[in-house]
């Protein structure tokens, strides 16, 4: 049995051999590429595994020999046989990818395992990723997390960040912001710009780091730098605001353009109100318009509410009540509470467009329960009025009372006029309510403002003018 396993390699290595030659005579070599390639396959038909691997990248590449992947394979499959990691590893890949071999995700975590467990970095971090993903096997996060740790343990920038990930969210693994906050710190450091970006966002934010916008600003010049829009973004609000750097409006202004290019909606959006205001830039409406739009048709709240906030003054530009509505519903539907409240004021009076009380009332009751001081006023006169809806003088102090709570004009008077109309029983309800609501108002605050999950990592900044 031997003897034949024996002749079918001798075989074999004839068979490569004679394909090598045959390829090479037609090829056009330099002397030097000639001699070099006839070493190195000897040394592959007399058994040497880096010589195998060495040819299979010669015939892939095509570098002093006619590009033939088949041959190519088989001497990489030669080398994988004996070992060879990088020959495992690049092997695996074809499984994995399946475009030169059939696909076989089993043989390719196979064969990712034979690299890995000889400390191949690539394939214990593709190995992480086919683990952690778990499109074509089961998903184990506890596996993608032993073999990122490998991979992160020897400087691999990318396993870094995602073992960082791991931790951060507790996949597989108890949720550990230090042990977090360590790796994303690493990957950054070895270039990885996702990891750059998430070690300024909790610098800033003071996330499992000690708040610190020097470092903040430090960590996202280098993902700008790297050209991300969303660091550069934040990076022009730090110079903006003068946090963690000098302020510098025209380096705001810098920095807000090439992440506004790169199609960052919230450094389009600021752009559009630097050239509106003529803050830093000479005052231009066409072209503050035109980031405006950019970021609107993007899905910016923000510019689709100036955009009906240019087209509702008629200031700016010419009035346009049917655009004014448009761009208000289109940020009303994105939970814009000011353009809830705008699109209410619109149907309330019926200038340039029908009256419509019901519909005023919806967007009220949308605005005020997103915290409009506004709304919550003018939905109290709704209720204790009866105006788009039925008269409910309950409610109505009610929403006095929460409107009240922001000081706003006229709330705590008309709240204590409604509260005149009430049993004291009925009051003490009511303020019992008012007060339990506000409570949880302000934890649900809290609680968004200390969960990164929460934090829209390409806003996290965004300034409402």
């Amino acid at each position: 049995m031997n003897n034949t396993i024996a002749q079918l390699n001798s075989l074999l290595s004839l068979i490569l051999f004679l394909i090598f030659l045959s390829i090479f005579t037609a090829s056009h070599a330099s002397a030097d590429n000639t001699n070099e390639l006839k070493s190195i396959n000897l040394k592959a038909q007399n058994g040497d595994a880096q010589a195998q691997f060495q040819l299979a990248n010669a015939f892939f590449t095509g570098d002093g020999v006619i590009t033939n992947p088949e041959t190519a394979l088989q001497w990489l499959e030669s080398a994988a046989l004996q070992q060879h990691p990088e020959a495992l590893f690049e092997l695996a890949h074809h499984y994995e990818i399946g475009e030169l071999i059939d696909q076989d995700i089993n043989k390719a975590v196979d064969l990712y395992t034979q690299a890995a467990e000889l400390d191949n970095t690539d394939a214990q971090y593709n190995l992480g990723l086919i683990y952690a993903k778990g499109a074509e096997i089961n998903q184990d996060h506890k596996e993608a997390k032993t073999w990122f740790e490998k991979a992160a343990k020897q400087g691999d920038a990318d396993a870094q960040y995602n073992l960082a990930v791991i931790y951060e969210k507790g996949l597989g693994v108890t949720v550990n912001q230090t042990k977090a906050t360590k790796w994303y710190k690493k990957s950054a450091e070895n270039g990885n710009v996702n990891a750059q970006f998430s070690t300024a966002t909790r610098y800033m934010l003071g996330d499992a780091s000690p708040k610190n916008d020097i470092q903040a600003a430090y960590w996202f010049k280098k993902a700008a730098n790297q050209g991300d829009a969303a660091a550069q973004f934040n990076l022009a609000v730090l110079y903006e605001l003068g946090r963690g750097l000098s302020q510098n409006t025209q380096m705001a202004i810098k920095w807000y353009t090439k992440a506004a290019t790169a199609g960052e909606t919230g450094a389009q959006y600021n752009l559009g109100i630097k050239y509106a205001l003529a803050d830093g830039v000479p005052k231009n409406m066409e072209t503050a318009i035109k980031w405006f739009h950019q970021a609107a048709e993007n899905h910016n709240a923000f510019a689709q509410l100036a955009l009906g906030y240019l087209y509702d003054e008629g200031k700016e530009i010419e009035k346009n009540t049917d655009y004014a509505i448009f761009w208000y519903r289109k940020a009303a539907e994105n939970n814009n509470s000011q353009a809830q409240f705008n699109l209410a004021l619109i149907f309330d009076k019926g200038e340039d467009v029908k009256r419509d009380l019901d519909e005023a009332f919806q967007w009220l009751e949308k605005s005020a329960k997103n915290d409009n001081a506004g709304a919550q006023y003018n939905l109290a006169s709704y209720y204790t009025e009866g105006r788009g809806v039925d008269k409910n003088l309950e409610e109505g102090y009610f929403w006095f009372l929460i409107s009240s709570s922001h000081d706003y004009d006229g709330a705590a008077d008309n709240a204590d006029y409604v509260e005149s109309l009430l049993s004291k029983t009925v009051v003490e309800d009511i303020r019992q309510r008012a007060s339990n609501y506000l409570v949880e108002l302000t934890s649900d605050d809290q609680s968004d403002s200390n969960d990164l999950e929460n934090v829209p990592a390409k806003l996290s900044l965004l300034m409402d003018y």
